[in-house]
C-alpha cells in the first residue's frame, strides 16, 4: 500500500510541502482500522447479549409496552452496528483494486462518516434509549402516584441525555486528535493531486 502512494508523495514533495509524512498517515489509518475492528467485535458481542438479557429479565407478559422495550433497544443497537460497519476503513489488501485517488477519497469519506456518527447520529440513539426505557417504566411505575412517576421518568431521561452527551463530547474530543489530522492529510493529498 505504501508503494501505491508514490505518485501522490512525489506530487506533494514537488510542491515543497514539508509537513507531509506518508508513514505517519498510513500508521494513523492502521490504528484507526484496528480501533474500528475492536469496536465492531464489541458491538457484535454486547448487542445480542443485551437483547437476550432484556428478553429474560423483563416481565414481557405484563404489557405490550414492555414487549416493545427490548426490541426498540435491539433496533437501536443494530442501527449503531450498521453505522459502524458502514464507516469501516479499507484495509491495505482491499485497496489494491483502487487507484490512488479512489483509495484516498474512500478513506476520507469513511473517516468523515465516522465523525458524523458521533456528532449527529448518537443523539438519535440516545433518544431511542430514552423512549425504550420510559416505555418499560411507564408499566412498572403504574402503581406509584403520578408526580413520583413523572419525576422518575424525567430523572431517568435526564440521566441518559447527560450520559450520552458526555460520551459524545469525549469521543469527539478524541476524534479531533486522531481522525481530524488524518482527514486533513487526505484532503490535502486530494487537493495537491487536483492541482498537479
Amino acid at each position: 500500500m505504501e508503494n501505491n502512494f508514490n505518485d501522490m508523495q512525489k506530487i506533494w514533495q514537488s510542491k515543497k510541502a514539508s509537513s507531509f509524512d506518508l508513514d505517519a498517515l498510513m500508521h494513523g489509518l492502521r490504528l484507526t482500522e484496528k480501533k474500528q475492528r475492536k469496536e465492531r467485535i464489541a458491538i457484535a458481542i454486547i448487542g445480542p447479549i443485551t437483547f437476550v438479557f432484556l428478553i429474560f429479565v423483563l416481565p414481557l407478559q405484563e404489557s405490550n409496552l414492555v414487549l416493545i422495550t427490548p426490541f426498540l433497544i435491539g433496533l437501536a443497537m443494530a442501527w449503531v452496528a450498521w453505522l459502524s460497519f458502514k464507516s469501516k476503513l479499507l484495509s491495505s489488501e482491499d485497496s489494491l483494486s483502487l487507484s490512488n485517488r479512489q483509495y484516498v477519497e474512500t478513506q476520507l469519506r469513511k473517516l468523515q462518516h465516522r465523525y458524523r456518527i458521533a456528532e449527529k447520529y448518537m443523539y438519535f440513539y440516545g433518544l431511542l434509549l430514552i423512549i425504550a426505557v420510559n416505555l418499560a417504566y411507564f408499566v412498572f411505575l403504574a402503581p406509584l402516584p403520578e408526580n413520583i412517576r413523572w419525576a422518575i421518568h424525567l430523572g431517568v431521561s435526564l440521566m441518559i441525555i447527560l450520559l450520552i452527551h458526555f460520551i459524545i463530547k469525549s469521543r469527539l474530543k478524541n476524534y479531533d486528535k486522531t481522525l481530524k489530522p488524518l482527514m486533513q492529510h487526505l484532503q490535502q493529498l486530494l487537493l495537491e493531486a487536483k492541482q498537479a
